[in-house]
């Protein structure tokens, strides 16, 4: 049974009228509109900026009036290589208003990947910020206009309104994406597809709530996913809330809850196990009740928390290629009444307005209800095609006659998917081998050109797996007669060349590759044959007690992996950042043990984390020392936690050393919710220096310390002095003296700083009922004997801690009865409020120091873009003389300094002082 003919040909004469209604649309004029009805609304939020829509269109006219001084008019492309944040927003609207079109590009991406895409746009200029263009600088030949510089030399252009012409058929953006032949290609995408994107999604994503922000941007600007929170919002008023965290930790952003509710949250399905872990922070009230979903193939298991929790969300299943403008299909269900109806894979649903989807069979005929065959699609959301690539777009852009008289332009998606009875699509993977990993499209071809680079690799090949949760990853198969080879250089290899979402996530060397009867590569047998990988018996060690066997299980499962040696690196095997966190978590489940994500630095193999979970060191003889690089002849280097406790951020500086420095991390202690913090700093300096003592007995000391931490270093220094002792070299990273006075126009100083010294919010309306409630839970908690209370649930108290979406500042006498008791008890403290009692202990501590004057020298490490004092307040302080070092770049957090690529400028300098 086909898909009935008129109803095609209906379809598309909809689509036919629908473009007409188009032609004077454009997302331009649509945000233009919000300005002269709601100028006042909020518009943009980073971090603790804020822009109502007047002032953004203010700024982003002065800046189309000064592109179009440079030349940029309609079909100019405009590359731009920025972080997230409020000037990116401006300066894409700015291109657009000045009639060109932007082009995104990653900053974290490989310079030579960077060179490769301006190259083939041979675009004049690159729109860039301060550490982008000390990065690129000599390196492409292209003028580069520093947006920060830019923003303040052009406050006197014009403010009004372009007088524009931007037409249905201009471009407004290009996306790269993977391209089989090694080379990303580029996708350009017109005015008109774009808006009808946009005004089908303000009609189904969208709430009448004139009081809810928009959404949550947290997908990073070059995946063109992040279109519909980053512009949606905008079109109709409300306000687009741009994440400032890493992807890890996107959902820990504090506006993340400040801003709450959302009209909707756009994400991958592999964001939706870290949107889960948020469930633990609330009630079933959530941050929103519609989740969009796009990306890659969705399964119902993804869900399952948010299910099982009772959470009421309707679930938008978006399909759609980059090709097509982001979205071109749309599933529907809801978490609490459609369950039951929906099936494991989770249809694509059917097509948004204005455009069509066709299956076509092997036979290039329409295909039958519950045949297979290619998906196709025709439209307002086609692409013009790709850029600079006219073989490419006739292969995959063609005409069609799907009915009588009615010739119709079509994108082969390579998709495969099969008509149901009631009118929906299945999606059944691929035609060819190109895959979406954590919702990226990536060509294996593309990353199998880049290892074929490599002199000492002879033969690769790059294939999509199914792990155990059925999401995809990918294995690169590679050969070399070289046997200095390994994984880790391979690794080393990838990371400079590629993104981090295109670096396989396991590397196996073949003796041999299997092949087919044509004598090419044989990938399915490579999938599955397991025996060819490279993988000595004799280095294999199995798990020699049940602690090993079980966290051998624990890894595997999250890995993906059949069997694991104990003795092997989780982060060689393939493990990231993310599925540590999981492990730990799932750790803590089995074993009842807390362990921190610190203890990574020097315990990374399942024989070494067993050890400490038999003895459970970690929780019970909790260390404030952190080896992070233990090995190495020279003498160590003492780095001190910032305002959260923590070390980990210090790994990449630790890296750039090298192997021969030492570097040992101090924390916090009672990071484990048990150990009871210090308030006093000067106790807290001296445990410290007790700590280095049992790694270096007498001195000379190297100490440093990062914000918080460069206080704390400070004090030991002296400590140290007093007690005879020798400090060769006091570091201070982004650390303001105790007594610091910000200038009057530093209003970027440390997001870190800003936090830390923050004082308790009010409680109010909603928030008051929540908080008496607590105090309610609290005050029966205190009541109960010491078995009831061993017994009573604290997670109870831990999720009407955030129930309200906000962060309730608890009575301080209810907080400290809470804590105390968990603290008597050996019970370890719920996370959230954890938090908070760690970061108040600290405050009280640096309230009541009280700094004497240091006689040595101090060498600071200074971000301009945070702080505008050189010395950061500690000339009267420091007696010896101050050197200070600025470390260039736009950002927001003072310990961006020990990521690339600044951290490799710190670490030249630094060494010279190491070496002395």
């Amino acid at each position: 049974m086909f898909l009935p003919s008129d109803e095609i040909l209906l379809n598309h004469y909809k689509s036919e009228r629908h473009n007409i209604l188009l032609n004077d649309i454009n997302f331009i004029h649509l945000v233009e509109e919000q300005v002269e009805n709601k100028p006042l609304n909020l518009a943009l939020v980073y971090k603790e900026e804020k822009v109502n829509y007047y002032t953004l269109n203010l700024k982003a006219n002065q800046v189309a009036h000064f592109l179009r001084s440079k030349g940029v008019k309609q079909e100019v492309l405009v590359p731009i290589c920025v972080e997230r944040g409020v000037e990116m927003m401006i300066w894409i609207l700015g291109i657009l208003k000045a009639g060109g079109a932007y082009v995104p590009i990653d900053p974290d991406s490989p310079v030579s990947r960077i060179a490769y895409v301006l190259e083939d746009l041979e675009a004049s200029l690159l729109l860039t910020n301060k550490a982008n263009k000390s990065k690129l600088a000599g390196k492409v030949d292209i003028e580069l206009i520093e947006v920060e510089e830019a923003l303040s030399s052009i406050v006197n252009r014009p403010t009004e309104n372009l007088d524009i012409s931007i037409q249905p058929n201009h471009l407004a953006y290009i996306i790269y994406t993977s391209g089989s032949t090694g080379k990303p290609k580029g996708v350009m995408i017109e005015h008109h597809s774009l808006a009808n994107y946009l005004l089908y999604c303000k009609e189904n994503y969208l709430n009448d709530r004139q009081s809810v922000s928009g959404s949550f941007m947290h997908l990073s600007y070059t995946f063109d996913a992040s279109l519909t929170a980053m512009f949606l919002p905008l079109i109709t008023g409300k306000s687009v809330v741009i994440g400032s965290q890493a992807s890890l930790e996107t959902f820990e952003d504090e506006n993340f809850w400040k801003y709450a509710p959302y009209d909707f949250i756009k994400a991958t399905p592999a964001h939706l196990e870290l949107l889960a872990e948020t469930l633990n922070e609330t009630n079933n009230e959530w941050v929103t009740n519609k989740l969009v979903i796009g990306g890659e193939a969705l399964h119902l298991n993804y869900l399952k928390p948010f299910i099982e929790r009772g959470v009421d969300i309707d679930i938008i299943n978006e399909y759609g290629p980059t090709e097509a403008t982001v979205g071109c299909s749309t599933y529907f269900f809801n978490t609490l009444t459609d369950v039951e109806k929906v099936e494991q894979k989770v249809s694509v649903g059917k097509p948004i307005d204005g455009v069509q989807l066709y299956i076509i069979n092997v036979l290039d005929e329409l295909a039958a209800v519950g045949e297979e065959g290619e998906i196709c699609i025709s439209g307002a959301g086609l692409a013009r095609g790709y850029l600079k690539r006219p073989d490419l777009t006739a292969e995959k852009f063609i005409e069609k006659c799907i009915h009588p008289n009615s010739l119709v332009r079509l994108y082969r998606t390579g998709d495969v998917g099969r008509w149901s009875p009631d009118g929906n699509i299945g999606y059944n993977g691929r035609i060819d081998s190109q895959v979406k990993i954590s919702g990226y499209r990536i060509e294996p071809g593309e990353i199998e050109s880049i290892l074929l680079q490599n002199p000492q690799i002879n033969q690769a090949v790059v294939v999509a797996r199914k792990d155990q949760q059925d999401n995809n990853k990918l294995t690169a198969y590679v050969m070399s007669y070289d046997a200095s080879l390994d994984r880790q250089k391979i690794f080393l290899y990838l990371r400079e060349r590629l993104p981090e979402f295109m670096i396989p996530a396991e590397v196996i060397l073949l003796s041999r590759f299997p092949l087919t009867q044509n004598g090419k590569f044989d990938r399915v047998s490579l999938s599955e044959v397991e025996e060819i990988k490279e993988f000595k018996e004799g280095d294999f060690k199995e798990p020699a007690n049940e602690t090993e066997k079980m966290l051998a299980k624990i890894c595997s499962e999250i890995l993906g992996l059949e069997r694991i040696s104990t003795n092997d690196n989780f982060f060689e095997i393939g493990g990231s950042s993310l599925q540590a966190a999981k492990m730990f978590s799932k750790i803590r489940k089995v074993f009842g043990l807390k362990l921190s994500l610190g203890l990574l630095h020097h315990a990374k193999t399942i024989e070494q984390i067993a050890a400490i979970v038999i003895s459970r060191a970690d929780e019970k003889h909790f260390s404030c020392l952190v080896p992070i690089q233990a090995g190495g002849s020279k003498p160590p280097l003492f780095c001190v936690h910032g305002g959260w406790g923590h070390v980990l951020f210090y790994q990449g500086l630790a890296d750039q050393l090298g192997s021969d420095q030492p570097l040992y991390g101090l924390q916090v202690r009672g990071l484990n919710g048990i150990d009871k913090p210090f308030y006093k700093l000067e106790d807290m300096a001296a445990h410290y220096v007790q700590e280095i003592r049992q790694v270096q007995p007498t001195g000379p000391y190297q100490l440093a310390g990062y914000c918080y931490g460069a206080i704390v270093a400070f004090e030991m220094a002296n400590q140290l002095i007093q007690n005879n002792e020798e400090v060769a070299l006091l570091v201070n990273f982004n650390g303001p003296s105790p007594g610091y006075l910000p200038d009057k126009g530093e209003e970027n100083s440390s997001a870190e700083n800003k936090n830390f010294i923050k004082t308790k919010g009010t409680v109010s309306g909603k928030v008051n009922a929540v908080a008496h409630d607590l105090s309610v839970e609290i005050k029966r908690f205190s009541k109960l004997n010491t078995k009831q209370k061993a017994l009573y649930p604290l997670k109870q108290i831990n999720k009407m801690f955030w129930s309200s979406k906000i962060r309730i500042s608890l009575s301080n006498a209810l907080f400290s009865a809470l804590c105390k008791y968990c603290i008597r008890s050996k019970k370890a403290m719920p996370d959230t409020i954890l938090k908070r009692y760690i970061v108040e202990s600290m405050y009280r501590a640096f309230i009541q120091y009280d700094a004497k004057a240091y006689g040595g020298k101090m060498i600071i490490f200074r971000s301009p873009c945070l702080y505008k004092d050189p010395s950061l307040g500690w000339t009267n302080l420091v007696k010896g003389g101050i050197t200070t070092f600025d470390v260039p770049g736009e950002y927001g957090v003072g310990n961006a300094i020990f990521r690339k690529p600044y951290v490799e400028s710190v670490a030249n300098q630094l060494e010279k002082y190491l070496r002395k």
